[in-house]
């Protein structure tokens, strides 16, 4: 037969499992019977067990993250969306040396790739026209899926039956990954924007995640009913760069009252830094959450994350 190459062909996944499997059954028919078993060998030799297998969940993460990028610009900015640079703090460095990148839709490899297409710079310029370059702030208002994993498979008890809300849940891979990693019962996204809660919507939908996803458009302010009856909450960079110094502190006291005794409480930042940052001297920790122990990784990312629980005593 003719054996000589020809131009490949973008294949679906269903189409390649199909030749694939096709594939199998001429190469049964060979009359040399270690053919097959040869041939599986070279395969698992493509592809060496000290990779890492990608998960079910984890691919199904992959695939929602490409469908959003598809409809969003790189820094997964909304129309109309209001940033609010912080003054103070170690994020006080100004919009001229800070990059929004969604950590959700793109990944450090995925950076790396668009750097080197041009469209996308690690440093900026300190000086019009000189060498003298420092390196930009990236930052992400979206947990990235190797977080929302170790959330959901670490950080976190078993949430059999739970209710969990993530306030500002943005582009929803806090509820996708809920539903996929975890047993909760009912996973609730309070967001503000209309863009983000439509993405999130149809995100639902194709991926048939409703009734148990559901997202509830609004400030977080008008929504105490919600947080009163969720087990966990989970807040991701959810108000230093999206409201004044004096709306963090009014949110922060809301947030003091309006979840109940033994609630479980995610935040990335810590707690500490997020009411330093605005100014919450008044709002002291102590009689209001106990931080809970977690397995460190010695990943910065990973360990970021912090866990509390709201005091079972008075608020």
């Amino acid at each position: 037969g003719d054996h000589r190459l020809t131009m490949a062909k973008p294949l679906t996944l269903m189409l390649a499992k199909g030749e694939f499997k096709l594939l199998m059954e001429r190469l049964a028919l060979s009359p040399r019977q270690s053919d097959v078993q040869k041939f599986v060998s070279w395969v698992k030799n493509l592809f060496p067990d000290d990779e890492e297998a990608v998960s079910d969940e984890e691919s199904e993460l992959e695939t929602i993250a490409e469908e959003l990028r598809a409809k969003l610009p790189v820094d997964a900015i909304a129309p109309g969306e209001k940033i609010c640079f912080p003054t103070t703090g170690p994020n006080a460095e100004g919009v001229a040396c800070t990059v929004h990148v969604d950590g959700f839709l793109y990944s450090d490899e995925l950076v790396d790739d668009l750097v080197e297409e041009g469209k996308m710079s690690r440093t900026y310029c300190t000086k019009c026209g000189s060498r003298e370059t420092k390196p930009l702030t990236f930052i992400s208002h979206s947990m990235s899926i190797p977080e929302v994993r170790h959330l959901y498979t670490a950080v976190l008890p078993d949430l059999d039956g739970l209710t969990v809300v993530d306030i500002g849940s943005r582009l929803g891979v806090v509820l996708y990954a809920g539903a996929l990693y975890s047993k909760a019962k009912h996973i609730i996204g309070i967001e503000l924007n209309p863009v983000f809660c439509r993405l999130q919507r149809e995100i639902i939908a194709e991926h048939k995640m409703a009734p148990r996803v559901e997202i509830v458009e609004g400030d977080v302010l008008d929504y105490a009913i919600v947080l009163e009856d969720a087990d966990v909450v989970i807040m991701h960079n959810v108000f230093e760069f999206f409201a004044t110094v004096e709306e963090q502190r009014r949110l922060w006291k809301f947030m003091r009252s309006a979840l109940r005794p033994g609630c479980m409480l995610v935040t990335v930042p810590s707690l500490e830094e997020s009411l330093a940052a605005a100014g919450c001297t008044d709002l002291p920790l102590k009689g209001w959450v106990e931080r809970e122990p977690v397995d460190l990784t010695d990943d910065e990312d990973l360990d970021a994350i912090c866990l509390y629980t709201t005091d079972p005593g008075d608020k």
